[in-house]
C-alpha cells in the first residue's frame, strides 16, 4: 500500500471523520438553504441527503460512522434542555394562559394521534406499521419508549419522527400563515405539537416568543403521550 493510499484510508476512516462529515454536511446545507431559500432545501433533510452520499463515496459503514459521531448524540440531550431559556424568558405569560396551553395539548394532541388511525387504517395500513407511525410527533427518544410499549418497530419510528420533524419545518409556517394564524402562542403551540425539536430550530428564524411555546408544547405532548399511549393502544385500533 502507497504512503499516499495510507494516509488517504486513516483520514477517512479517523475516529473523528464522522463528526468532520456531519459538520461539513450541516454547513452545505445551511448555505443551500439561505442561498436559494426554497422549502425543499430544508437544512436537516439536506445534510441526512449530504451524509448519505459522503458515506457512500468514502465507503464508511453506518456502524462505523455511528461510533464516530457518539458525542454528537451525547450532546442532543443538553441540546434540548436549552431550549427551556426561551421557555423562562415567556413564563410570565404562558402562565397566563395555562388554560389555553392545557386545551390545546389535549385536544391537538389527541386529534393528530386520532388522525393518524384513522387514515392509516383507510390505507389498510397493518397494526405493526400503525402503532409505528401513531407517535411520529413525539421526540425520538420517548416515540421508541412509546414504540416499544404500543407494539411498534423501534428501528423505524425515528424515521417517521424525522420525516414528521422535516415536513413541520418546511411546511408548518407557510400553511399557518395562509390560515392567518399569526399569534406567537399559537404558531409555537402548533409547531411544536407536530414537528417537535426539529420545528422548534426552525422557529428561531421566525419568531423567538414562538420558540417557548414550541419548546413548551413539545414537552407537554411527550409527557402526555408516554403516559397516555401505551394505555389507548387497543382503544386506538377500534376508532
Amino acid at each position: 500500500m502507497s504512503n499516499a493510499l495510507r494516509a488517504y484510508n486513516e483520514m477517512v476512516h479517523h475516529p473523528l471523520a464522522g463528526i468532520a462529515l456531519t459538520l461539513i454536511a450541516f454547513k452545505l446545507a445551511i448555505l443551500l438553504n439561505r442561498k436559494t431559500g426554497w422549502l425543499v432545501f430544508q437544512p436537516v433533510l439536506m445534510s441526512t441527503l449530504f451524509i448519505i452520499v459522503g458515506l457512500t463515496v468514502f465507503d464508511i459503514g453506518y456502524e462505523e460512522y455511528r461510533l464516530s459521531t457518539a458525542i454528537i448524540v451525547l450532546l442532543l440531550g443538553p441540546a434540548t434542555v436549552a431550549l427551556a431559556l426561551p421557555l423562562y424568558q415567556s413564563i410570565a405569560l404562558i402562565r397566563k394562559m395555562w388554560l389555553p396551553v392545557a386545551v390545546t395539548i389535549i385536544v391537538g394532541g389527541t386529534f393528530t394521534v386520532a388522525l393518524v388511525v384513522v387514515l392509516g387504517k383507510l390505507m389498510g395500513i397493518e397494526r405493526t406499521m400503525l402503532m409505528t407511525l401513531v407517535p411520529k410527533s413525539v421526540t425520538t427518544p420517548v416515540a421508541i419508549l412509546i414504540t416499544e410499549k404500543i407494539g411498534g418497530i423501534i428501528g423505524v419510528v425515528p424515521v417517521f419522527v424525522l420525516l414528521s420533524g422535516i415536513l413541520g419545518a418546511m411546511i408548518g409556517p407557510l400553511l399557518l400563515r395562509l390560515c392567518r394564524v399569526t399569534h406567537p402562542a399559537a404558531t409555537g403551540m402548533a409547531i411544536g405539537l407536530t414537528s417537535h425539536a426539529i420545528g422548534t430550530a426552525r422557529l428561531f428564524e421566525i419568531d423567538r416568543q414562538a420558540v417557548a411555546f414550541s419548546a413548551l408544547a413539545m414537552s407537554l405532548m411527550a409527557v402526555v403521550a408516554a403516559i397516555a399511549l401505551p394505555f389507548m393502544a387497543g382503544l386506538l385500533l377500534l376508532i
